[in-house]
């Protein structure tokens, strides 16, 4: 990908230098090559992101299991929305240590409930909750126990 910073001299575009940011991920996740030229084409700086950031980095199977531990303890389950005041990934950030102020955390938690829920660690569960008995899908620990070894 080439960018010609004749369009904005004082600075490259912002994805051109902070790759490392999960916003920044391509669809197909391919190591990017960020080529920047001046306006006549010369190369001023290039950057190559050589793998990246995966969401189970730095994650054990031990805080896996905390996770589904805390998650399956709750009297009330946290609900699958990211919009709800007690969201499932409020959970994952508490026991794990993330910050949801961050975006990157954030979209790494939504990366690792997907993951989970795809695996059957977690589970969805449609339940009538409130005074109006509304429906709402909440996150319930699943059948798929890992610190259970087959």
């Amino acid at each position: 990908m080439n960018f010609n910073l004749a369009n904005k001299p004082d600075r490259p575009p912002s994805n051109a230098l902070r790759v490392e940011r999960w916003r920044d991920l391509p669809a197909e996740r391919v190591p990017a090559c960020y080529k920047i030229t001046d306006d006549i084409g010369r190369c001023i700086m290039s950057h190559l992101q050589k793998a990246w950031p995966e969401a189970f980095s730095n994650i054990t199977v031990n805080d896996t299991c905390k996770v589904r531990a805390t998650i399956a303890a709750r009297e009330t389950p946290p609900r699958e929305n990211v919009q709800a005041t007690d969201w499932a990934g409020k959970v994952i950030a508490e026991v794990l240590g993330f910050d949801l102020a961050k975006a990157s955390d954030k979209a790494r938690i939504k990366v690792m409930l997907k993951k989970w829920t795809e695996t059957n660690v977690l589970r969805i569960e449609r339940m009538t909750y409130g005074d109006k008995n509304k429906d709402a899908n909440f996150v319930v620990a699943g059948e798929n126990n890992p610190a259970v070894m087959e």
